[in-house]
């Protein structure tokens, strides 16, 4: 109550999407109630934080090149190594994503320490990295291998290491509380795959020691980096022979979110299957429904699943928890012409993230302009046709009216940036038609080319 805490709540974004619809009410809670104390939240961007009026949001800024080679420098000294002198020679010859982390950088080092070459795309980055850890563990001792406990070849290994690390994301965890459930996991993971190491526990001994993909934190065990999990859970998505009708499960399911990264590292591993399972029904959506709309921005809101807007009056003093309330979903917008909260109703069913290769390929940056009548003029307009208390549907004639109103397109859009992994305050980023029709287009010709391939191997062409 007298406000002498600083309050640090880490890694929002790893508790189970559950976890969260009920923890989010309580941050929020305590927020509100002691609002004289200081609160930090971190998570990944991917995942929507609570909503808290007057809080700032700060983004965790990219290394400049000095800075990675600041680092690698460091490396150098603390092994007595000069790897990271041959590194910053080939930094002009990295993709520049890999250079804006520590840990990227540390792997980036190990991969170079181990091929003395440069991967130019994520995947092959990561490829790297595995063989790396799995080949040659200790850079200070030239052609040191550890010793598989599993018995395991490196095909083996990471067939059953892929499954492991989609099992843990089917089962929502981003650490494992203890051997028992660690080996409870792999023993799923070896069902799944018909490959059996020496033992369970021999398998996991090999991710802590032998081929480090993970590590011991306190009383719990979970990847070096989350990244890692997710990027052999695509490949195992990528080898299923089913893997459309299971990304189709995924994303109709409560695990959409958890997936996101998943999914990005699907399009480069398997870009034809993700243009059909993710960018083909999102692209004939829009498609179907774009006419309903005036504007482009709802078009887009509506793709990601929201229905209905209403306001609430700015001075109300406790906004309902979606635990009483799971229809709503709020959102602060503070402008400085005009401060009003507005209410976005949601449907449930659908899913309102979208990996980041989806936004590339389907969407376009719409700048929001600025606005061109009086604030009274807005707000007034605004408070007739957003009654308090009372929903608009997006396809409701008055809606039609909000949509050439430009502080309401404003919100609007800030309220969809939001949701895209471009967050920026002037521009959001909505579903273009011609991008939609490319893709649609480019599926069909990959469809035509198979259909040929048949049709030679059958012998009827």
């Amino acid at each position: 109550k007298e406000g002498g805490y600083v309050i640090i709540l880490d890694g929002y974004d790893e508790l189970p999407e559950s976890t969260r619809q009920k923890i989010g009410p309580q941050i929020e809670d305590l927020a509100l109630k002691y609002d004289q104390n200081s609160l930090v939240l971190t998570s990944r961007p991917q995942v929507a934080i609570p909503e808290i009026p007057k809080s700032t949001v700060y983004n965790i800024q990219p290394l400049e090149k000095e800075q990675a080679e600041s680092l690698v420098l460091r490396y150098d000294a603390f092994a007595s190594l000069d790897v990271g002198k041959g590194l910053i020679l080939q930094f002009d010859n990295v993709a520049q994503e890999f250079l804006k982390t520590p840990l990227l950088i540390v792997l980036l080092y190990r991969t170079y320490g181990y091929n003395q070459s440069i991967a130019t795309k994520i995947t092959t980055f990561y490829d790297d990295v595995y063989n790396a850890f799995y080949k040659g563990h200790d850079l200070t001792k030239s052609g040191f291998s550890r010793i598989k406990s599993s018995g395991l070849d490196s095909e083996n290994f990471r067939r059953l290491l892929r499954a492991f690390s989609f099992l843990l994301l089917i089962e929502g965890k981003d650490s494992l509380k203890s051997t028992t459930e660690a080996y409870a996991i792999i023993e799923k993971s070896i069902k799944v795959t018909s490959i059996t190491p020496s033992s369970v526990e021999a398998f996991f001994d090999d991710l802590l020691i032998s081929v480090p993909f993970l590590i011991n934190d306190g009383n719990e065990f979970h990847f070096l980096h989350k990244s890692l999990g997710e990027f052999f859970a695509a490949e195992y998505l990528t080898f299923l022979p089913d893997a459309e009708q299971k990304i189709k499960m995924i994303r109709e399911s409560n695990l959409s979110e958890r997936f996101n990264i998943v999914l990005d590292f699907l399009a480069e591993l398997n870009p034809s299957l993700f243009r059909r399972s993710i960018l083909e029904p999102l692209a004939r959506t829009y498609l179907s429904t774009k006419d309903l709309f005036t504007d482009s921005i709802f078009a887009t809101l509506n793709i990601l699943g929201f229905e209905s807007i209403k306001m609430q009056d700015a001075s109300f003093p406790r906004m309902p928890s979606p635990e009483k309330d799971e229809s709503f979903l709020r959102f602060l917008v503070d402008l400085e012409e005009l401060e009003i909260e507005l209410f976005v109703m949601l449907g449930w069913h659908k899913r309102y993230q979208l990996p980041e290769e989806a936004w590339k390929s389907l969407c376009i940056v719409k700048e929001l302009s600025s606005q061109k009548r009086s604030e009274q003029t807005d707000k007034e307009e605004i408070n007739e046709i957003l009654n308090i208390n009372r929903s608009i549907l997006f396809t409701d004639k008055a809606m039609l009216r909000l949509t050439k109103n430009q502080t309401f397109l404003i919100i609007s859009g800030r309220i969809l940036s939001t949701f895209s992994p471009f967050p920026a305050i002037n521009e959001c980023r909505v579903f273009d038609e011609k991008a939609c029709k490319e893709i649609l287009k480019t599926i069909q010709e990959e469809r035509e080319a198979q259909n040929l391939i048949d049709a030679i191997i059958s012998g009827t062409n």
